[in-house]
């Protein structure tokens, strides 16, 4: 079973008073407004993993681990840097959408702006590749740091 919703293919659900498209346009600019901080928060905790290894951990304890501890470190810290940057692709999309659903208002074109944000050339289906690459990274990311920490914390330090 599927997540994704499917709307009517004729759109024929936002037919009627200008009210209540204008209404509904409104709602999709928050809901993509909503997105955007959503996902810039994943931009942030990628950045902010990478800023604490890279200024907290000290240096003589990263350089005094094997190649391995080490080179997952620096893995860890590629990926996360790759996922905030993949994230904020995604971000960089919405806000243009959002940009461009918010132009619907003006005549009502509940329809258009409907598939600025989830039609076939809406912004999740042009952009969707991003947002997931940004997921798989950050996880991937977490996961290497978190692997490397746990083997520094096994093995013990200060190393001798």
């Amino acid at each position: 079973m599927s997540d994704e919703i499917h709307y009517p293919p004729d759109l024929s659900d936002l037919e009627g008073p200008e009210e209540l498209r204008v209404e509904y346009i409104k709602g999709l600019v928050e809901t993509a407004a909503e997105d955007a901080r959503h996902v810039t928060l994943n931009v942030s905790l990628a950045l902010a993993v990478v800023a604490v290894f890279l200024t907290q951990l000290p240096h003589e304890l990263v350089f005094g681990q094997v190649l391995a501890v080490r080179l997952t470190l620096f893995l860890g810290l590629l990926a996360l840097g790759a996922s905030a940057i993949a994230f904020f692709g995604y971000v960089r999309a919405v806000h243009y959408a959002r940009m461009a659903i918010v132009r619907s208002l003006a005549s009502a074109d509940a329809k258009h702006a409907r598939q600025l944000w989830a039609g076939r050339y809406g912004v999740w289906e042009r952009k969707k590749r991003w947002y997931q690459a940004g997921q798989m990274l950050m996880y991937v990311g977490l996961a290497l740091e978190a692997l490397s920490m746990a083997v520094i914390f096994i093995r013990g330090w200060p190393l001798t």
